[in-house]
């Protein structure tokens, strides 16, 4: 589904910022999800899978450090996600602490030299299970709109708020339309699709 979107978002000269492209080989996953906190806007695919990674969740922590998270948040909640009933949030907060409750143990039964990189670990689990409960809540009291509604609108409700103008994008098109060469023309729409 990401993939999805992110060629429709591009169909149309969006280019989003994603851990597949600005990540390379031996690079940080956790430096790039720290940078989340820079961008205007955060298009956040929110599924049951996603809930449960501790990746996601710590982008999303990341993320919530800035004041301002809210008005960056740009949800698509898939169909089936466990976040609208208060039960299925108190599970949700409850799979976390039992995740860090886990890793505390296994934490403890060794020696505190050789436990460093696990207890960053510990404090990740420490911080989603803090968090989580804001940022679900927050999601689950805001109006949205499913992804295969939004795929039928070609993402218009999320267009209009990030206040993309597409007349530059048929002033670009006309530009490559009106260049004589042919050959030329089809570098240029070649550049421009991607």
């Amino acid at each position: 589904i990401a993939d999805e979107i992110d060629i429709n978002f591009k169909s149309i000269g969006l280019q989003l910022v994603r851990d597949i492209r600005e990540t390379e080989y031996r690079q940080s996953f956790k430096n790039y999800m720290k940078q989340i906190r820079k961008s205007d806007y955060a298009l956040i695919v929110v599924s049951n899978n996603f809930l449960n990674s501790k990746n996601c969740l710590y982008e999303i922590n990341e993320l919530m450090k800035d004041e301002n998270y809210k008005d960056k948040i740009l949800p698509i909640i898939l169909d089936k996600t466990k976040i609208f009933d208060p039960i299925d949030r108190v599970n949700l907060i409850k799979f976390w602490q039992q995740k860090h409750k886990e890793l505390k143990g296994q934490v403890s039964s060794i020696d505190l030299e050789y436990s460093q990189s696990s207890i960053e670990d510990l404090k990740i689990y420490r911080n989603i299970a803090i968090n989580i409960g804001e940022f679900i809540s927050k999601l689950a009291d805001s109006k949205y709109i499913n992804y295969s509604d939004l795929k039928a609108s070609s993402f218009k409700e999320i267009i209009d708020v990030i206040g993309f103008d597409d007349t530059l994008i048929d002033k670009k098109l006309f530009e490559i339309h009106s260049l004589k060469n042919h050959s030329q023309k089809e570098i240029e729409i070649d550049k421009f699709i991607l």
